[in-house]
């Protein structure tokens, strides 16, 4: 089959065989290989896949070859891999991600320094500010509520996931967990839902010397724990403190069912009561992890993650990043480093996969870099990631995928990335200066700014239809 009518240029170029592959059967087309110009790219062979599927009008096309995001011509991908004119070349095809779009924004009295959604099917997430305040947003980016949470700047905010139905990493927050420059954490116990969010104290975490910069929440699987809640603070020492939450738990609430409502109203009635009634914590074990700052703590599964994304590294498993320009891998319970990746530059935050299989790392060199955890190699690299302008301060792996990637820099923007591609898949010039940090809440991204601005847009689900 032959497609296409060259040009001059084309016809000296001659012509490649492709094979069209996909992945969706309600897309597909025939596998029988077509000859087309190598002078094609993206676009061009997205022309081709609607042709064949009989469109009108057309659906706009990625192309995958050899792994890889297609950002240049069929030629250069036959240049690269010094492949002859004989070979067919295997070109998978998906439905383009289109662009997000910006829904809502509100804005806060100071920097906004730290975001955590609350889950799957909820539409809550927990900012963190420098004035030390966490605020609770519903629907509409309306603040439900607003807690004094801290006396200095919020700078780590993350959700601890719930343990409801014995699902280790389930797809709601049981609460939150912030730490601030005045060298304490505290964990908040989510209550109620939607226009009624709220946080309720749990407790107060002491065991730093410094001010805190990373958190980090999941569920331990080893040793005797049995799936205990664990929590994990890094501070500007190099330190981290591990510490044990089951004390949330207990308060879970999950819905605007009967039983909760009463609870709220019993809350509310006896707010001095619960205020007086707040646990004080120490850790149960504190390590020098690193020979500068902790800029991030990350692992595997979390709120967010769907049911059907597996874990692949142990439960326990803890990885860290520092100025140091050491990405580590832990036994957290054991606090033993098992592994040490080095980065080429200092390290400023640090994101994983559900599986914990993929780590991102952003840098004062404006890259985003992608490492495999399974690569044996103390420094190589899977992907550098090159289009911010300033230094990356947050990175954030879509729930549940290991090719998609957000990322915000100083530079203001919030970049999506897929990481088969070196470019990002869409950017938005989403703050006035500094973007600080960056997340995910229910298919919607979420930044802020230290232009006091929250931001949200809803990303779109590839059309498969």
């Amino acid at each position: 089959m032959d497609f296409g009518e060259p040009s001059d240029d084309e016809a000296d170029a001659g012509k490649v065989r492709v094979k069209f592959v996909t992945k969706v059967p309600s897309i597909r087309v025939t596998e029988t290989p077509v000859a087309v110009p190598e002078s094609l790219q993206r676009y061009g062979l997205s022309e081709v896949v609607n042709h064949l599927l009989g469109r009108d009008p057309p659906t706009p096309f990625d192309m995958l070859v050899m792994g890889r995001f297609l950002r240049s011509s069929l030629r250069s991908v036959m240049q690269r891999h010094a492949l002859s004119g004989e070979a067919v070349l295997e070109v998978e095809y998906l439905p383009a991600l289109r662009q997000p779009t910006e829904a809502e924004h509100a804005d806060q009295p100071d920097w906004v320094s730290a975001v955590a959604g609350a889950g799957a099917g909820l539409e809550t997430f927990v900012t963190g500010c420098y004035d030390g305040c966490l605020r609770v947003y519903g629907p509409g980016c309306k603040v439900t509520s607003l807690e004094k949470a801290h006396q200095a700047p919020v700078t780590a905010l993350c959700a601890v996931p719930s343990l409801a139905g014995g699902r280790p990493g389930g797809a709601h927050a049981a609460g939150f967990l912030s730490g601030s420059k005045d060298m304490t954490a505290r964990l908040w116990r989510r209550a109620g839902s939607g226009g009624n969010s709220s946080l309720e104290a749990a407790a107060i975490l002491r065991g730093h010397a410094n001010s805190i910069s990373a958190a980090h929440a999941a569920a331990s699987g080893s040793g005797d724990s049995g799936g205990a809640p664990r929590a994990y603070t890094g501070d500007w020492s190099g330190h981290v403190c591990l510490w044990d939450v089951a004390c949330l738990e207990g308060g879970h609430a999950d819905g605007d069912d009967a039983q909760g409502t009463k609870r709220r109203k019993t809350d509310t009635g006896a707010a001095a009561a619960a205020a007086a009634a707040v646990t004080e914590l120490t850790p149960l074990a504190s390590f020098r992890a690193h020979a500068q700052a902790v800029t991030g703590l990350a692992g595997p599964g979390g709120v967010g993650r769907p049911q059907t994304a597996a874990v692949v590294v142990p439960s326990s498993t803890l990885y860290s990043a520092s100025l140091d320009r050491a990405v580590k891998t832990w036994d957290a319970e054991r606090q033993d480093c098992l592994h040490t990746l080095n980065a080429p530059k200092a390290v400023t935050c640090l994101g994983c996969s559900d599986s914990g299989r993929m780590l991102a790392t952003g840098h004062p060199d404006a890259r985003v870099r992608i490492w495999d955890t399974r690569t044996q190699g103390e420094t190589l690299t899977r992907a550098s990631l090159s289009s911010h302008k300033q230094w990356v301060t947050g990175v954030k792996w879509a729930p549940g995928s290991e090719t998609m990637v957000l990322s915000c820099s100083h530079d203001g923007s919030v970049k999506l990335w897929d990481i088969r591609s070196t470019l990002p898949l869409h950017s938005a010039q989403a703050h006035r200066g500094k973007a600080l940090c960056c997340g995910w809440q229910d298919g919607k991204i979420v930044s802020g700014g230290e232009d006091g601005a929250v931001k949200t847009y809803v990303v779109p689900e590839r059309n498969h239809d």
